[in-house]
Parts: structure tokens; sequence; C-alpha cells
């Protein structure tokens, strides 16, 4: 079996499965033994391990890694994300709705905030990504000449946004993202959790 589809076989694995957490166990320890050895470093890299009080918060706080795009069957970044389900027990869900922005650079999450985005009491998954797409711009030679179109790669911020779901007022093991048009008009190319919050509260306002 090559090395990718023993990855995708661990993430077939790790969707909806129920996984115990030792005691006394970091949420960094315990996430990172749930994968191989080539895609420990690689999640870390992309962004810390995050244990926080989001969407559902019952059962306790939830559990959020980010898994490069070469590691899914889409080829786009995916979320995990480890639902509390009891004493000491996760069940996993996998976010795998990340639009694709990386034009074959590496992606980097730079920014993971929690707001109450639709103003009925339970807070949102919110984050911003950082890609880089090929794009032409002219320059000017030291000695005045004019080059056209010549091509670099420029970077680019997106905002992403996910609520966990729910059937009247029970939580479901699944995640939606939130895509208002008039709000991601408002947030593309921003790069601070502040600058997201302020231009949500001038909506609001």
């Amino acid at each position: 079996m090559s090395q990718l589809y023993a990855y995708l076989f661990c993430l077939i694995s790790l969707q909806g499965s129920l996984l115990e957490r030792k005691v006394d166990e970091s949420a960094k320890d315990f996430v990172l033994r749930q994968f191989h050895v080539e895609q420990q470093q690689a999640i870390l890299e992309l962004h810390p391990i995050i244990e926080y009080a989001w969407g559902d918060t019952r059962k306790g706080q939830k559990i959020l890694c980010f898994i490069p795009a070469k590691f899914t069957s889409n080829g786009m970044m995916q979320a995990c994300v480890f639902l509390p389900q009891g004493k000491h027990q996760y069940q996993t869900v996998l976010i795998d709705r990340i639009l694709f922005t990386g034009g074959g650079e590496p992606e980097q999450v730079i920014t993971v905030f929690f707001e109450d985005i639709d103003g009925n009491g339970d807070k949102e998954l919110l984050f911003i990504k950082k890609a880089s797409v090929k794009d032409y711009k002219d320059l000017v030679t030291e000695d005045g000449s004019l080059l056209e179109n010549v091509p670099h790669r420029r970077s680019v911020y997106s905002t992403f946004i996910y609520r966990q779901k729910k059937s009247g007022e029970d939580f479901l093991p699944a995640f939606e993202a939130i895509t208002w048009p008039y709000l991601f008009d408002r947030l593309q190319g921003l790069q601070t959790a502040s600058a997201v919050r302020a231009a949500i509260q001038k909506l609001r306002d």
C-alpha cells in the first residue's frame, strides 16, 4: 500500500470513530497519536492543536487540528474536530469544505478564533487561511524599460466560518459553513482576528 493510501485509510478510519483519551493526556499528544509519524509534523506546521468550548459545550471542550492537503483524498485542506462524548471519549468529524486557494504552494492557517456570528448564543469556529496564487504585473527595470505581465506569487487571505449543525435544540456531530455573501465580501483579504471581528461588529451595528 502506498504512503498516500495509508494516510487516506487513516483518515477514513478516524472519521466517526470513538477514541479514548488517556488520563492527564494533553490535547496535542492525544491528537497526534491518531496519525502516522509523517503526518504529525505536517499537522503541527499547519497550525497548533486547539482545545476550546464552542458549539455544543455541554459535554466539554472540542479539540481541533488541521490536516494538510497532501494527506486528504480531495487535495484540499481538512479540519478534524474531536467531539467529547463522555469521560475521556471523543468522536471525530472531518470538515472538508475548505476551498483550495493554494495555487500549488503550501497553505497556512494563521489564526483560529471563536465568535457567535449568528447571534444564537453558540460560538462558531473561524479561521484565516493564508495561501498564494500565481499573478502577473508590469515591472519597470533600473534602466526605465517596461516588462509586461511578469509572473509572481501573490498572498491571499480567506476567512472560513463553521457552525455545529442542530436538529431542534439538539446538536449533531456535523458542521456547516456559513457563507453569507454580504459577510464574505467584507472579510475578503483580512489578515487578523481583530479585523474580522471589527467587520462583523460593523455589520451588526
